[in-house]
């Protein structure tokens, strides 16, 4: 799937665990290994197959320089008389809470379009937690599927959630740098590289966050295998710890 692991479109300032893996990344279209390709090559969106799944493990920083490792299991489905398809982030690590911020714990549910687009999202943290739905206008897409490289682009969507809080995003220097051989938990595969910057502003706190993202997605399957997000912030930073940086691997296959 495409990138959306989570970071952009969660609330980064206040927990960090599956939420952050999935709008970065859609992290998981049909299964199968990397395919080959050459610089000149399209490269179109693979939904996931129903049924299959991914283990996922994050390696968060906070930016008082705690590190957190949070393991997660993603499913997909497609439900009936819907178009589209459907992700299940369930976080298998426990939450815990460091420089008070929450890892893990959670559980993601991602309502996509057929073209890979994040339409609504609903996160729960556990155990007990409330559940919090959100949903994107335009419907969230990092990468504009289909793909080459060398290609450039911008974007720009909205999110609204039920507990009352919104936020705008604005995609700019969006850029396919090259195709790599990349090496992960779940294998080595041939990989398309992309870059973007993520301008984060959100309601009602009025924070400003600019978040530098590097994708890698198999060129076969249009999984996401690795993406890596930095997170700075340019106005009102929160007056604790923050995630600072995440990397999200894909460490197996089911």
């Amino acid at each position: 799937m495409t990138p959306v692991f989570r970071p952009a479109l969660s609330s980064v300032s206040a927990s960090a665990s599956a939420a952050l893996a999935l709008l970065l990344g859609l992290s998981l279209p049909g299964c199968g290994g990397g395919g080959g390709g050459g610089g000149g090559q399209t490269y179109t969106f693979q939904a996931p197959a129903g049924g299959s799944t991914a283990h996922e493990q994050a390696l968060i920083t906070d930016s008082l320089g705690a590190t957190v490792t949070v393991e997660t299991d993603v499913v997909a489905s497609h439900p009936n008389g819907v178009d589209g398809y459907v992700m299940t982030a369930d976080d298998t690590t426990a939450a815990t809470v460091v420089d008070g911020i929450t890892f893990g714990g959670q559980v993601v549910v991602d309502a996509h379009g057929a073209d890979g687009t994040l339409n609504e999202r609903t996160t729960t943290q556990l155990p007990g937690g409330a559940s919090v739905a959100c949903a994107y206008a335009p419907p969230a897409q990092p990468l504009p599927w289909p793909l080459h490289v060398g290609q450039a682009w911008n974007a720009a969507w909205a999110r609204t959630c039920s507990d009352n809080t919104s936020a705008t995003f604005a995609l700019t220097n969006g850029h396919v740098i090259a195709t790599e051989s990349l090496t992960v938990g779940a294998g080595t595969f041939t990989a398309l590289h992309a870059r973007y910057d993520l301008l984060v502003t959100r309601s009602p706190s009025n924070e400003v966050a600019l978040q530098g993202v590097d994708t890698w997605v198999d060129t076969l399957t249009s999984r996401t295998l690795k993406t890596q997000v930095g997170t700075s912030y340019l106005v009102n930073a929160p007056s604790g710890a923050y995630v600072s940086n995440e990397v999200r691997t894909l460490a197996a296959l089911h």
